[in-house]
């Protein structure tokens, strides 16, 4: 492992390269889903160290993705993989991803709150700007936070390991009923339960649907975009490119639509907080924003709902 200093800040980075052998459709299930966790891993450890030392939004958002494609491919390797390593490796996932959430929701919403503000009278931006310092100051303190955990023992440890365990073929004991199956037909059989249950769940949504079984469809699209990712490589895609396409767009509304929802639980939040300090100009303000972003949910909402019957 190397050190070096970014800011008065020491950066701990290791020194694992791996280059991820290719999948092949004739391989077995198990040899597969190592391989893509083992290139996940490696993403894991490149966008954490972006992180660390570009302070960038974007590198945040990548080192997310890795995560939750890592976290998905896990879920769905249950019949593939041995028992210890599924414990072991969904805790230490689940942790990264607690660790790097607050942060990257209050990115999403400082990236997105020039579009708020348009939705308001010109008279009232200006009222909104205690509770922009207010989730500014969040934000820095999150962001502090994340780093240091991120920099900390536990993840530099976690994520060494698991490549190294992954790059020596550690035992990791006997797999699942599915591990010794040809990797194409465990890959395409997930696949397959995974569109169905889609296609179920987004004929199943109506106007009064709660805010869960939406979100419960947006897992569902992820689940299924993150298995395509993962295993492109053994998947012939030209024919079901449409279906590629709709899933991107159900992905990108469905994501606009929950975005708005945690925006408006940090706003109403920080509106309680600051309400004693405020003058009534400035809360009816807020409160106008509140509105606005509430009704732009419904509008969102209803538009999911009518493209869930397209899936």
């Amino acid at each position: 492992m190397n050190e070096f200093v970014v800011l008065g800040t020491v950066i701990t980075t290791m020194n694992i390269s791996l280059t991820k052998a290719p999948l092949h459709p004739a391989m077995i299930a198990i040899d597969g889903y190592l391989l893509v966790l083992c290139d996940l891993f490696e993403n894991i450890d490149v966008h954490r160290h972006a992180t660390l030392t570009t302070y960038e939004a974007e590198s945040l958002h990548q080192l997310r993705i890795s995560i939750r494609q890592a976290r998905s491919v896990l879920r769905e390797g249950r019949k593939v993989l041995p028992a210890e390593l599924l414990r072991a490796m969904s805790e230490d996932l689940s942790w990264l991803s607690s660790i790097t959430s607050a942060s990257r929701d209050l990115d999403v919403l400082l990236e997105h709150w020039p579009q708020y503000e348009r939705m308001m009278e010109p008279r009232e931006v200006s009222r909104l700007q205690v509770i922009v310092r207010e989730i500014n100051n969040h934000h820095k303190e999150a962001y502090r936070e994340m780093c240091a955990q991120l920099n900390g023992q536990r993840a530099i440890a976690l994520i060494n390991e698991w490549q190294v365990m992954m790059l020596d073929g550690t035992d990791f004991g006997s797999g699942g009923p599915d591990a010794y199956e040809s990797l194409t037909s465990v890959v395409t059989r997930r696949l397959s339960r995974a569109q169905n249950k889609l296609v179920h769940l987004g004929h199943q949504l109506t106007v009064k649907s709660s805010d869960t079984e939406i979100h419960n469809l947006r897992k569902d699209v992820k689940k299924i975009k993150y298995l395509i990712e993962s295993f492109e490589e053994i998947f012939i895609l030209k024919r079901d490119q449409a279906i590629v396409s709709k899933l991107s767009e159900m992905h990108d509304l469905l994501g606009r639509f929950q975005d708005l929802r945690v925006h408006e639980d940090v706003v109403s939040d920080t509106l309680s907080y600051l309400r004693p300090m405020c003058d009534p100009t400035t809360i009816s303000a807020i409160e106008n924003l509140l509105e606005n972003m509430h009704q732009k949910r419904k509008r969102l909402r209803k538009k999911v709902i009518a493209e869930s019957l397209h899936v």
